[in-house]
């Protein structure tokens, strides 16, 4: 899936949860936990020209990890 170059990293990530019924503040969880466990929350901010591509690979990972399987994705988290 092709990121949105004019989104944050952390706003691609939370694109698709955006269009289901999450909360924001679910949502809000959901990024910060896949920014952590891809080691890239200090790139949350950034836009997708402005990091490596192997940051944007880590960045984009939990989005596609998040809309492929939806809510079931995330359940290894916990």
């Amino acid at each position: 899936m092709p990121c949105s170059h004019h989104l944050s990293i952390l706003e691609n990530i939370a694109f698709g949860l955006k269009r289901g019924d999450m909360t924001k503040a679910d949502i809000a969880v959901r990024v910060e936990e896949m920014l952590k466990l891809t080691r890239s929350p200090k790139f949350a901010k950034r836009k997708p020209h402005q990091i490596s591509g192997g940051q944007r690979q880590r960045g984009f990972a939990p989005r596609a990890v998040l809309l492929a399987k939806g809510a079931e994705a995330n359940c290894w988290l916990e």
